[in-house]
């Protein structure tokens, strides 16, 4: 499985490192610390679109 990205701080994570998910407009999105997914869900917009999981073409 691919590494993720934590789209709030940026960190990539291995798949055993996720410790907490949240889902925005049918899209999950994993995080490095429930702070994170905190900070994510309070405002998803300021955070979509900064870390995208694939390449763009």
């Amino acid at each position: 499985m691919p590494k993720r990205t934590d789209p709030v701080c940026g960190m990539e994570l291995d798949p055993g490192q996720v410790d907490a998910q949240s889902s925005y407009q049918g899209k999950e999105y994993d995080f490095c610390s429930d702070e994170c997914r905190r900070l994510f869900d309070a405002d998803p917009e300021q955070y979509v679109g900064t870390t995208p999981d694939e390449p763009s073409n």
